[in-house]
């Protein structure tokens, strides 16, 4: 059987910004359900600095691989302003609240953004591609983030780029189960 190709578009995925975090004033503010991409798209063309990280995830639906692109925040985007300027929730209609306390929003340094920044860059939070060339049939692997994090069992296979079959000692019988293929590290 052939491998199904992945569907995906490039242009159709947000670039990573490069942004002189430090020469603005920061705000944390949380969107309207799945609008953060928009209040983004929006705000930058008001000239605010804007910073919602994503990350793809494949998945497979009806035989083929797609892949996807959500915000790592969910409905939370840092907003950029420079000095003199401000950020509220009536600047966009789609902006649920500033975070803040009693006393009003609250201003993020530029220099706790940076990071944020640098990590999107480096594809952080999205699947690593090189991950189904690590493993050898046989080897002993740990999940490392799942539901059976810290067991540790025999790498079997790789039936996609995605998902890795390792057998793990359970309740007194080998069992065959699968795991994500980017949440195993060698033992």
């Amino acid at each position: 059987m052939p491998s199904p190709q992945i569907e995906t578009t490039e242009t159709a995925f947000r670039k990573p910004k490069t942004i002189c975090a430090e020469a603005w004033i920061w705000w944390a503010v949380r969107c309207a359900s799945g609008q953060s991409f928009r209040v983004c798209d929006d705000l930058d063309a008001q000239g605010f600095a804007t910073l919602a990280p994503a990350a793809r995830t494949i998945f497979i639906r009806y035989g083929r691989k797609i892949e996807r692109e959500y915000p790592v925040f969910g409905a939370y985007v840092f907003v950029g302003a420079l000095p003199g300027m401000g950020v509220f929730k009536r600047t966009h209609e789609k902006i649920e609240a500033v975070l803040g306390d009693s006393r009003g929003p609250i201003s993020i340094r530029g220099q706790a953004i940076k990071p944020i920044v640098e990590l999107e860059a480096e594809g952080f939070w999205s699947p690593r591609g090189d991950v189904a060339t690590e493993f050898k049939r046989g080897d002993m692997v740990r999940i490392c983030a799942a539901k059976g994090a810290d067991l540790v069992g025999e790498f079997d296979s790789f039936p996609s780029e995605i998902r890795a079959l390792v057998w793990v000692s359970m309740f007194g019988a080998r069992r065959l189960v699968p795991v994500d293929a980017c949440k195993l590290e060698p033992a």
